[in-house]
Formats: structure tokens, C-alpha cells, sequence
């Protein structure tokens, strides 16, 4: 359910209280219109009766009834008359605009239900002397038509206010609520961490007062958090550093160790082998025993010199900083299917691509943790890696035909594997990108500035 707005309930309101000024002043209106047309019936039935008496008074002296039927016709053709009865001083009718009521007494006669009308009476004298009394019947309907021709005007000024009026109160609702809303968005998306321009709402009233209080809080708290960001800035960058510093320290000592195992270890497990193998060679056929034992001996040392050779290749394969980039992806896709059973497709453009160490370093990490991801979590059955250069980018990307990673997964705070290749990336001014569809597979693909290479 929708609820009103605060524009809404002004233009109710506001509209309600000017239909109710409109009625109000309608309904006094008419009340003054009735009485002051009431009034003039009044005034104008007794003109009418008085006229008639003072008409009549030597015709009914002398008994003339066809001059007193004449004044009761002529009083009959006026508007809104409904009888006319003359009376002498016996309570008889004398003449009536109904002759059937001639000669008959006043008080034995009832008048026959007629529209709403008032009854009037004029007396009828000659000096002082009662002759009798004039009686005018004067219909309402002249005050009903006026007061209805009235209402009408009323309801159709009533109708034109109550539209203007409503035009009226939304522009009035809309003056004020526009501020009220421009302050609530403002507040909203402060709310949401983002700091909108400041409120251009110059007024002297508490709105005005609202608008201004709002800009020094707006104000104030970009302040806080412009400093609060330079310091998490200078935190981030320090700790990048820091974070650079280490990871170039391990990738260093990682090389040295390497280097170490691969010539020291490794030399000496193959002078070893040669020894043995001279040994062997100097040992009578009668000792089979000895000859058993050399042999086991120089297999274990060679499986030994064969994981020398894995470990110091895990630490930092020799390709690597020998061959350049390229040779040590290919290298390792290789590795990587032999290990897993996974197909593996690798293709570099041009055919070798030596950069800056730094960066061969970090593209080959990221495309190591890649290739971890997929063997772990895709469920693939295929790889195809690329590795090529644009005029100013080094790019690379691996496509896998899993079950393809989710966004949740991607931003899932705990995949320390997928932050790690995000910052390797980022602290060479590069961006990583990491897009799965649903059983389509995953395609990983990185852009690091070549710079001086």
C-alpha cells in the first residue's frame, strides 16, 4: 500500500478547508438571500393588499360586485398570486377570485390545499369607519425560484473556487514540500555515503533554518571524511608498500633458496650418483648383494634429485628468469596437465615476451593461482591461456569450461587467493577482471601497464 506524501495531505487539507470556507459561505448566503427575499414578499403582498382595500373600499360600500370582481381579476393577474377573497365586517364573503365562495361565511370556509404560499390581509375602511378585509394569497415560489437560481450560482462559484482552489493548494503544497524533499534526498544519500551539493534554499523561516543546519552538517562530515580518507589512503598505500616490499623480499629469497637447493643440493646429489655409480663399477660380480644395494641406492638418489628439481621449480621455476614470461607460463600449463589430467592450451604473442621482473613475476603468480582455482573448485576438463602484448598493455587470460565462479564467490572477503591476484595486479597500476557464467566456464583476464617493460 502506497502511503500519502506530506504534498498529498497538504492539498487534502488545505483543499478541504476552502470547500468548507465555499460551503460555509454558501450556506450564509442563501440563509440571507431567503430571509431577505421572505421579507420582500412580505412587503410586496401587503402592497398588493393595501392597494386592493383602498380600491375596493367604496365598491364594497356600495355593494358593487362587478367592480370588486374586476379589482380581484386585475390583483389575480399578478405574479405569484394565488387568491384573492374580499370580506365585509359579517365575516361574508363578499367576492373571491373563486366565485363558488361568494355569499358564503368566513368561517365555515376552508381553502382548498394549495402550494406553499403566505396568507396576507389588508384592512378595508372608509375614514375610520371598518368595511371590511382584503385576503391575498401570495405564493412562495417566487422565493423558491430565487433562492434556487441562488443555490445554483452558489454551487457553480462553489464548483470554480473549490477547482482554482485545489490548483491553488497544490502549488502551495508543492512550495513547501519542494525544500522538505530536497532536504530528505539530500539526507538520503548522505545517509548512503554519498555527500550531495549543498542546499540553495534561502528563506528566513524554519525551513530556511532546516536547509542551513543540514549544509553545516553536510559540511562538517565531508570534512571528517576527507580526512578520514587521506588517512585510510595513506594506510592503504603504506601497507601496499609494505605489502610490495614483502612479497619482492619473498620472491628473493624464494630465487636465492631455489638457486641453493637447485645448484648445492642438486650438484651434490649428482657427484653422489657418479660416486656410486664408480663404486658400483669396482665391485667384484660375486657380490650381488652390494651390487643390489648400490642400485637401490642410485634410484633413490635420483628420485631425490628429481624432487629437488619440483621443489626448486615451485619456488621459482629457472625458466623464468633464463627464458622470460612466456617460456615459464608454457612451462607451467604443462606441468599443470601432467599433474591434473586437465587439457591445457597455451599461445603468447609475440613468442616471447620478456618484461620488467616485477611484472613477469606477478603475471606468473596470478596465472599459478589460477590455475590452483581451476584444478580445486571448476571441475573443468579444458584451459586455454594467452599471453600478448598492445602498444602500451601486457594482457593476459585464461578461459576455463567449468562450472563457472559466481559474483559471491568473487566478492566473498574469505577468497584470499582471488584478493591476492587483485593486489598483485593493482600494485602495478593494472586491473584484473574475473567473469563466470553458469556451466560456461570462467574467464580470468589481467592488464598491466608495459611502461619502460
Amino acid at each position: 500500500m502506497i502511503k500519502p506524501g506530506l504534498r498529498l495531505k497538504l492539498t487534502v487539507l488545505i483543499e478541504c478547508l476552502i470547500v468548507a470556507l465555499v460551503l460555509g459561505t454558501g450556506i450564509v448566503t442563501t440563509y440571507r438571500e431567503k430571509k431577505t427575499l421572505e421579507n420582500e414578499l412580505h412587503k410586496r403582498g401587503y402592497a398588493l393588499a393595501a392597494d386592493l382595500s383602498r380600491f375596493t373600499a367604496s365598491s364594497l360600500l356600495s355593494r358593487d360586485l362587478p367592480a370588486l370582481r374586476r379589482f380581484v381579476n386585475h390583483s389575480m393577474a399578478q405574479e405569484y398570486v394565488l387568491y384573492v377573497m374580499i370580506v365585509d365586517t359579517e365575516d361574508q364573503i363578499v367576492m373571491h377570485s373563486d366565485l363558488k365562495y361568494v355569499g358564503k361565511d368566513i368561517s365555515v370556509y376552508q381553502l382548498e390545499p394549495l402550494a406553499r404560499h403566505i396568507d396576507l390581509s389588508a384592512p378595508v375602511r372608509i375614514a375610520d369607519a371598518l368595511l371590511g378585509n382584503v385576503f391575498l394569497g401570495y405564493s412562495y415560489m417566487a422565493v423558491e425560484n430565487e433562492i434556487g437560481t441562488a443555490v445554483k450560482q452558489v454551487l457553480m462559484i462553489g464548483a470554480v473556487a473549490t477547482t482554482l482552489g485545489g490548483i491553488m493548494a497544490y502549488m502551495l503544497a508543492s512550495f513547501i514540500v519542494a525544500p522538505i524533499k530536497r532536504i530528505k534526498d539530500a539526507t538520503k544519500q548522505l545517509a548512503e555515503g554519498t555527500y550531495p551539493a549543498l542546499l540553495e534554499i534561502r528563506s528566513d523561516d524554519e525551513i530556511g533554518a532546516l536547509a542551513k543546519s543540514f549544509n553545516d552538517m553536510a559540511r562538517e562530515l565531508s570534512r571528517h571524511r576527507t580526512h578520514l580518507q587521506n588517512l585510510v589512503d595513506e594506510r592503504t598505500r603504506a601497507l601496499r608498500e609494505l605489502a610490495l616490499h614483502i612479497q619482492l623480499a619473498k620472491e628473493e629469497e624464494a630465487k636465492r633458496i631455489a638457486r641453493e637447493i637447485h645448484d648445492e643440493l642438486g650438484q651434490t646429489l649428482t657427484a653422489l650418483k657418479i660416486d656410486l655409480h664408480w663404486l658400483k663399477g669396482q665391485l667384484s660380480g660375486d657380490a650381488p648383494a652390494v651390487q643390489e644395494k648400490i642400485s637401490i641406492m642410485l634410484r633413490l638418489i635420483g628420485e631425490t634429485i628429481d624432487s629437488v628439481r619440483k621443489i626448486s621449480s615451485q619456488l621459482r621455476p629457472v625458466l623464468l628468469d633464463d627464458f622470460g614470461l612466456s617460456a615459464a607460463m608454457e612451462w607451467q600449463a604443462k606441468e599443470f596437465s601432467d599433474r591434473t589430467g586437465i587439457s591445457s592450451h597455451f599461445f603468447s604473442h609475440p613468442e616471447n615476451i620478456v618484461p620488467r621482473q616485477d611484472k613477469a613475476v606477478a603475471l606468473f603468480r596470478v596465472f599459478q593461482e589460477a590455475l590452483t582455482n581451476i584444478a580445486r573448485h571448476a571441475g573443468a576438463t579444458q584451459v586455454k591461456a594467452g599471453l600478448w602484448e598492445t602498444s602500451d598493455t601486457l594482457v593476459m587470460e585464461v578461459h576455463d569450461n567449468g562450472i563457472g565462479i559466481t559474483k559471491s564467490q568473487i566478492m566473498d572477503t574469505r577468497s584470499f587467493g582471488v584478493i591476492g591476484m587483485h593486489e598483485r595486479v593493482k600494485r602495478l597500476g593494472g586491473e584484473l577482471e574475473i567473469d563466470g557464467q553458469r556451466e560456461q566456464g570462467t574467464t580470468l583476464s589481467a592488464w598491466i601497464p608495459k611502461g619502460d617493460t
